[in-house]
């Protein structure tokens, strides 16, 4: 009897599993620009969700503000989309205060509603030193199905 249970959990299992797409995501990996180095910890998609983890290190002379509500999504068509604020609508705080020589875990989430495009470049607009935007170069994605 219990072997039957487990047979058909497994099937159930394999059944479900076999209508997701996997994709991979890849990044130019970390780069520094203008004294902030950004360096990925893990780019993925699971389902319809762009799930993007950065880490952000400040070897600037002043404080640096990462504004994640300023990060915008452009796809290959042009269209722009702001982040995914999860089911709580964005009640954390959406920047974060990095110090000299400190550095911080950014995490941001991008719902994408129609198919998944080949690329995407996220624009790292919401960078802040001293009360201005720094000028960071794109961050460019390419997405496959594996």
């Amino acid at each position: 009897m219990k072997r039957w249970i487990v047979v058909l959990f497994m099937g159930l299992a394999a059944a479900s599993a076999s209508g997701c797409t996997s994709y991979r995501v890849e990044g130019p990996g970390a780069y520094s620009h203008q004294g902030v180095v950004v360096t990925p910890q893990a780019l993925e998609v699971h389902r319809k969700k762009l799930r993007l983890r950065f880490t952000f290190a400040n070897h600037t002379t002043e404080e640096i503000t990462v504004d994640r509500n300023q990060m915008v999504l452009v796809l290959p068509d042009g269209q722009v989309m702001g982040r995914f604020k999860g089911t709580w609508g964005g009640l954390t705080s959406g920047h974060h205060r990095i110090a000299p020589g400190l550095s911080h875990d950014v995490f941001m989430d991008f719902l994408i509603e129609d198919d998944i495009p080949p690329t995407l470049s996220l624009k790292l607009s919401g960078v802040i030193q001293g009360g201005k935007p720094m000028s960071l170069p794109n961050y460019e994605l390419t997405i496959s199905e594996e």
